[in-house]
């Protein structure tokens, strides 16, 4: 076995639901049919409740005030010594633009795989586009690209963070997008995510590992990383509504 396939397996292991056995031959034909998504695929299983730019625009948070998770997520990199900073999953880059609008020394990427959302993104970063506030030019590195198969070199962003991403990836896929996180990053990463999951991609809803929940800690503490921070929290939604059953996680790692 390869050496990358025998670290995938050996990630696999960092779940809470205290799965240890993985049958193999059904990892392989999971990430057959996984990995068959392409970004030029019509995304005909993928559902989103974005379907313009005006829809991202939050209800409750009048900016420059923030949901606390993007709060939370823009201090800490304001407080670390970081250049450069990129968001896997950016969507419309609503929070890659706080982050830049909060510290314009950042040279700042944004990684997304749905093209309606790229666009949206595209559209987002243009001061003249008076839909979601601050209404700036974002000079972000607007990139389309997969989670599990990062268009970025090895080392290349001082940061690296996904905000309610990782908890609509299937599970098998999530460890593989973890590696690559881990590969891009020279420093830190950072996950703001559901503690359970809520996978919205239509094909794996029957996997028997579709709905395992990521072990963070266990899995960064693994490949190499100190956690600086960790600890769970109530969602919040757009509206200000906070959902007390659903749990969150802050995660804060970094590369040693």
């Amino acid at each position: 076995m390869e050496k990358m396939e025998k670290e995938y397996l050996d990630l696999l292991r960092f779940n809470l639901n205290g799965v240890t056995n993985f049958d193999e031959n059904i990892i392989k034909s999971e990430l057959d049919l996984y990995l068959k998504t392409k970004l030029d695929d019509d995304w005909e299983n993928y559902t989103s409740e974005h379907d313009t730019l005006s829809t991202w625009k939050e209800s409750f948070y009048k900016y420059p005030s923030l949901n606390p998770m993007y709060k939370k997520l823009i201090d800490d990199i304001n407080k670390l010594d970081v250049k450069t900073v990129c968001e896997i999953g950016a969507g419309s880059g609503n929070i890659l633009k706080y982050v830049y609008d909060n510290n314009k020394n950042l040279e700042v990427t944004g990684v997304e795989a749905y093209n309606k959302h790229y666009n949206q993104m595209l559209e987002n970063f243009k001061s003249e586009t008076t839909i979601i506030e601050p209404f700036i030019d974002v000079p972000a590195n607007a990139i389309r690209g997969l989670a599990q198969d990062i268009p970025l070199m090895d080392g290349s962003q001082d940061l690296i963070y996904t905000m309610t991403v990782m908890m609509h990836i299937p599970y098998l896929l999530a460890i593989k997008a973890i590696m690559e996180l881990s590969r891009v990053t020279n420093k830190y990463v950072v996950h703001v995510e559901r503690k359970d999951g809520n996978v919205v991609m239509g094909n794996q809803e029957n996997s028997q590992y579709n709905k395992l929940h990521i072990d963070y800690k266990g899995i960064y503490e693994h490949l190499g990383f100190k956690t600086l921070d960790y600890h769970e929290f109530p969602y919040t939604e757009g509206n200000g509504e906070v959902y007390n059953h659903i749990k969150c996680i802050y995660y804060l790692g970094k590369k040693t």
